[in-house]
């Protein structure tokens, strides 16, 4: 029983001496720590609480400008100039300086055939070009032009047409007769307009001896075949020391600097559209990245069955990332609406049935109720209230775009000015 009472005193005692560690020691530390909790909550709202309630957003700024309403549709790419490269003339394949996949200049040499029958014919014409142009130094020496004869002979010509003409004016003689007339008179005119280089040059055979040094100049010149244009090589199909034909296909020559996109649209949709007109374009094999191109063509015929009208595209490919082939989604320009109050799509909200955008002044976010009018896909224009005639919003506003789907009113934001 002894034993039992001095474990209840211990157990008492024990007890007691905890209760004293919570008043005395435990708790007065926790009374100082919620007192400097509360100094240090109180310091951040004195500082505004910048660092944990503002909230980032992306701003842009409210414009004056054009919208524009824009079709939807589609089409695939295509290059601008592809063309399957055929030798000019038939050989043996001497070298071959390009390969698949090259990106070739204009005028760049291709490949180049044999080329040793077309300098032998080549030294044959210019050989026989200079025997010829010998006999024509020493006839041409030899040869002399009478002046006074040939104006004597042109004279008597002209006055014997003159007199025909004239009988002929007066019915005395027939068509047939004039024109014979005639004929002669114009002959002797055209021979009294030649040269005697010309003359001489014919004679000696000289002229077909040139004509002959050109001819050769020519096929020497078709052995060696060059780029017609800049683009890209593929489908080469050239082995050296093989013969070609001028019917072979050896390679193909690719120009795809300029994408060409035909795309279909709906017929009662063509009368809007204008050649020149600005497109916007996406590819998706080429995500996240958007291309300008202009109206180029409008085709004048529709579609019976499908009752659209082809329209042709133009859109420059510098980097060469779009390639033929490529599906295309494209937004062509149609109705433009000019000097319009516009907002980004994006800050526009709905809450309780009601338009509105946050406008930001003095750092805060201010709730403002608009009334729109058109819209694109990336603009809204705003209208004027219809009973007060206030439009909400004005020109050069600063309007949230992203981050204000939570907002509320009079919050404070932190964001970058727009430019």
């Amino acid at each position: 029983m002894i034993y039992s009472k001095k474990i209840m005193f211990i157990i008492l005692a024990l007890v007691i001496f905890a209760a004293i560690y919570f008043i005395f020691i435990h708790q007065p530390a926790e009374n100082g720590d919620n007192k400097n909790t509360g100094e240090n909550s109180q310091l951040e709202n004195n500082t505004g609480n910048s660092s944990r309630t503002s909230v980032r957003v992306t701003v842009e700024k409210v414009k004056r400008g054009d919208l524009v309403k824009r079709i939807t549709a589609f089409g695939i790419a295509d290059a601008t100039r592809i063309l399957k490269i055929l030798p000019d003339t038939q050989g043996r394949v001497k070298s071959i300086t390009v390969k698949n996949g090259d990106l070739v200049k204009k005028d760049q040499i291709l490949f180049k055939l044999d080329d040793t029958e077309a300098l032998l014919a080549l030294e044959r014409a210019q050989d026989t070009r200079i025997q010829n142009y010998s006999r024509f130094l020493i006839q041409e020496m030899d040869y002399r032009d009478d002046t006074d004869d040939s104006d004597k002979r042109i004279t008597e010509v002209k006055k014997k047409y003159l007199q025909i003409k004239k009988r002929h004016d007066e019915g005395l003689i027939s068509e047939k007769e004039f024109k014979n007339a005639e004929r002669v008179y114009r002959m002797t005119l055209e021979a009294a307009k030649l040269d005697r280089e010309t003359v001489v040059k014919s004679q000696t055979g000289l002229t077909d001896a040139e004509l002959a040094v050109k001819s050769a100049e020519l096929t020497l010149k078709k052995t060696v075949s060059r780029a017609p244009f800049s683009g890209i090589i593929t489908d080469l199909n050239l082995v050296l020391g093989k013969s070609v034909s001028s019917a072979d296909e050896v390679m193909t020559l690719v120009d795809y600097s300029t994408i060409r996109i035909t795309a279909e649209v709906m017929e009662s949709e063509i009368p809007a559209l204008e050649k020149g007109r600005n497109v916007k374009i996406d590819f998706i094999a080429i995500p996240g990245k958007i291309y300008n191109g202009t109206i180029n063509h409008i085709s004048p015929i529709i579609d019976e069955e499908k009752k659209t009208g082809k329209v042709e595209i133009l859109i420059d490919n510098p980097d060469l990332l779009i390639k033929p082939g490529m599906n295309a989604r494209v937004r062509l320009d149609s109705l433009i609406f000019e000097n319009r109050l516009l907002v980004p799509r994006a800050a526009v909200l709905e809450r309780d049935g009601r338009k509105l955008v946050f406008i930001v002044k003095d750092g805060r976010a201010k709730w403002e109720y608009i009334h729109s009018g058109l819209e694109n896909e990336e603009y809204v224009e705003i209208i004027p209230d219809s009973t007060v005639g206030i439009f909400g919003v004005h020109e050069n506003d600063i309007v949230i775009t992203d981050g204000h789907q939570s907002l509320s009113h009079d919050t404070e934001v932190a964001y970058k000015e727009p430019d």
